[in-house]
């Protein structure tokens, strides 16, 4: 009778795991008390696997200790004490699991979380059996002794790790990871994992995923995170994995995996186009002093007169701050403007940059086809009510390159003698050489058609190489 108790619960559970569908996620945490951690695990799940929904999940701490953590956002429907997750659209939860857990010393610790399955159909992953591959979180912490604790806590992921873009049409996002203590953050793309340090199977990158044999490549910005996909050329769900790094004093301090999830589908859409007005580029960093008001105008039109679009903005400057800087959008059907405005204080101090992202959509459907802006701002010390002052700006043409020749034009001459760094997608140097006029062209002839990252001084430029 025990045997088939137990038999009967096997196959229970064995139904439940195979019906687990994690489509994406990450792990947060922040430093409370004197060696002691409070983590939270996001995820975004299939609404539709009621039968293998989780109301809690089992979250090791990096000291051989785990805890089962309860689900903690949504209502609570069954009156069970735990909450339900929060649905987002028809077929997205999202789900919050949050503990805490103290340690017997300070140091550093890999906190992480293993879920038996992903989602089906990954095209990517262990392609047709993704969903019998583990979803794997992790994330490394350093826990500080004393009561040096209070200024530590994870980059905080402001945009969700669900998106969705077209065949053929070139596809961005970035997670705009914002670090309340003001430690410098970088990305960099990765093979998503499926335990402790393990790959998942059979891993692809979207960009060698390329049927049509179409120019397929992507990158992804260091500094800004900003991945740039040009452009897929199959449809269905895709998986990558982004590992997001903090730096305090030059010293790794913590690291964060982002597993997104990516649905191409085919349609012949366009998308939406973002002018940020008097903004000459997305990736310089903008001088600004405390008393300045900055300001800045956004201007989004779809091609397609029947679309809706709709326009968001995502910053550490709106939700952490007494003083916080203010978004405000107007739509008009398949057009929009808007404005962002921010007042500078001195509690906006700080060494690393702030960045503004504007995302517009059409439809306004979650995870509809996008577009992203970005504009990054740093603060000084000095007091001042002059307008804000713009750091050396570059200009990179054509884009893509027309006839093997890339044209670089600054309206700085302190760039004179700067070094020119260009990458390629995986992050490699591939050309470098100096700049010495105002504009100036180079001869990229000896490198094959793709994405490449150019970076002149404080700036990061990307550009695409046709053949």
């Amino acid at each position: 009778m025990r045997t088939l108790l137990l038999l009967l619960i096997f196959c229970s559970m064995t139904s439940m795991v195979h019906a687990t569908h994690n489509f994406a996620g990450e792990i947060e945490f922040e430093q409370t008390d004197e060696n002691t951690l409070t983590a939270s695990v996001i995820t975004y799940t299939n609404l539709q696997s009621t039968a293998a929904d989780r109301d809690s999940l089992y979250l090791c701490w990096g000291d051989g200790l785990c805890d089962w953590v309860q689900r903690v956002n949504g209502p609570d429907q069954d009156n069970n004490g735990i909450g339900d997750g929060e649905v987002i659209s028809t077929t997205i939860k999202k789900n919050i699991y949050t503990w805490a857990h103290t340690y017997t010393e300070a140091g550093q610790y890999i906190l992480y979380m293993t879920d038996p399955n992903r989602s089906g159909g990954i095209i990517n992953v262990n392609f047709p059996n993704s969903d019998n591959v583990p979803f794997h979180l992790e994330a490394l912490a350093t826990v500080l002794p004393g009561s040096d604790y209070a200024n530590n806590r994870s980059p905080i992921l402001l945009e969700a790790p669900i998106d969705l873009g077209y065949l053929g049409a070139v596809f961005m996002h970035t997670p705009n990871g914002y670090d309340q203590d003001g430690d410098s953050i970088s990305y960099k793309l990765i093979v998503p994992l499926q335990d402790l340090g393990v790959p998942v199977p059979n891993y692809v990158f979207p960009r060698d995923i390329n049927p049509s044999g179409q120019p397929n490549d992507h990158i992804l910005n260091p500094e800004t995170g900003l991945f740039y996909w040009d452009a897929p050329q199959q449809v269905g769900d895709y998986v990558i994995a982004i590992e997001i790094s903090t730096y305090r004093n030059g010293e790794l301090f913590e690291r964060i995996l982002r597993d997104m999830l990516i649905t191409i589908q085919d349609g012949a859409q366009s998308t939406p186009s973002i002018e940020l007005v008097d903004i000459p580029s997305n990736n310089e960093i903008f001088n600004v002093e405390v008393g300045d008001t900055v300001r800045f105008e956004i201007i989004v039109e779809d091609m397609d007169t029947d679309q809706e679009v709709g326009v968001n903005s995502s910053s550490g400057l709106y939700d952490y701050f007494d003083e916080p800087a203010i978004f405000t959008v107007f739509i008009n059907g398949n057009t929009a403007t808007g404005s962002f405005e921010w007042i500078v204080r001195e509690e906006h101090i700080r060494q690393q940059p702030y960045q503004v992202v504007i995302k517009a959509d059409d439809n306004y459907m979650f995870g509809s086809q996008t577009s992203f802006g970005i504009v990054r701002y740093r603060v000084t010390t000095l007091v001042s009510t002059d307008l804000p002052i713009a750091a050396p700006r570059v200009r990179i043409f054509p884009n893509p390159v027309v006839n093997n020749h890339l044209f670089i034009e600054h309206l700085t001459p302190s760039l004179n003698g700067e070094v020119v760094n260009i990458f390629n997608s995986s992050g490699q140097l591939v050309k470098q050489t100096i700049l010495r006029a105002s504009q100036q062209s180079f001869d990229v002839s000896q490198l094959t058609s793709g994405l490449y990252i150019l970076q002149v001084g404080n700036t990061n430029h990307t550009f695409v190489l046709n053949r």
